[in-house]
């Protein structure tokens, strides 16, 4: 959840197939690579269309700029199926995902409790078309994306949640399924930067992203607001960056800076 908010992604084909709902709350050497990373970065900045902070984008790219690194800045409209797609030829030695991303829910949700972990999914900004990535969607490795603006806490049934969303513009969400078979080449020792809510709440995604030649995953294990996460990744730039900790000291010292999500609970984690 980015405060308020909440998101709501449904595989098709799981729903019809085996029941499967997943449903987001709006709200950090493998595979051969022994290499330093390169000293490239890119700031995924799919957020920017519903809660931007262009002095987060600032700080983060000075302080990126004055390690060395070379910075490229992805706005919200270009956050597509593709270029996740294509994203791993890039060869960034530093992934930042700001996006919203969730969980998967099952059918029928447990009595009481809308929060059941599962997957991780990230949201792209590219309308849903059951006309388009057929082979992908057919393999269940995409999903469809809808953001709400009203809590689902008290809604405990999949038809009801489907019928509150029937009208709301949908989305693709990538699937730890598409980061594994459907991406193009493999990381160079990558440190992804996981900003959105319940990335590391299970390991499906970013232990796809480790699969893929990731160094590291940086999320957080459950809910976060947008100016929490966009404070503590500021601060653990600095701690990689300027004070030259390791990424699992970094994480460390910066979730000890500033905590959980004041509001949702959220703690940044490490995972390798």
């Amino acid at each position: 959840m980015w405060r308020s908010k909440a998101a709501l992604m449904i595989n098709l084909l799981s729903l019809l197939a085996a029941g499967a709902l997943a449903f987001v709350w709006l709200g950090l050497p493998v595979g051969g690579y022994d290499g330093p990373p390169p000293m490239t970065a890119v700031i995924i900045d799919q957020l920017s269309l519903t809660s931007p902070d262009q002095a987060f984008v600032d700080e983060a790219t000075q302080t990126l700029h004055d390690a060395g690194y070379t910075v490229d800045y992805v706005p919200g409209k270009d956050v597509t199926v593709d270029y996740y797609r294509e994203l791993p030829l890039k060869g960034y030695g530093l992934v930042l995902v700001r996006a919203h991303s969730g969980f998967v829910l099952r059918d029928p949700l447990p009595a009481g409790d809308t929060r059941v972990p599962g997957d991780t999914f990230l949201f792209t900004s590219e309308a849903y078309s059951d006309d388009t990535h057929i082979d992908d969607q057919a393999s269940r490795r995409l999903s469809v994306a809808y953001y709400v603006d009203t809590g689902l806490e008290q809604i405990d049934d999949a038809g009801e949640l489907l019928e509150k969303f029937r009208n709301e513009p949908r989305y693709f969400g990538i699937k730890p399924g598409f980061i594994e078979s459907s991406t193009h080449g493999r990381f160079p020792g990558t440190t992804v930067v996981l900003m959105g809510c319940n990335g590391l709440t299970t390991e499906a995604l970013a232990q796809a992203f480790i699969d893929k030649g990731a160094r590291a995953v940086v999320g957080w294990n459950d809910l976060v607001s947008a100016p929490h996460t966009d404070d503590a990744t500021a601060r653990l730039l600095g701690h990689l960056l300027v004070d030259r900790l390791s990424t699992k000291e970094a994480v460390a010292q910066t979730a000890s800076e500033v905590g959980p999500d004041p509001a949702y609970g959220g703690r940044l984690e490490f995972y390798e």
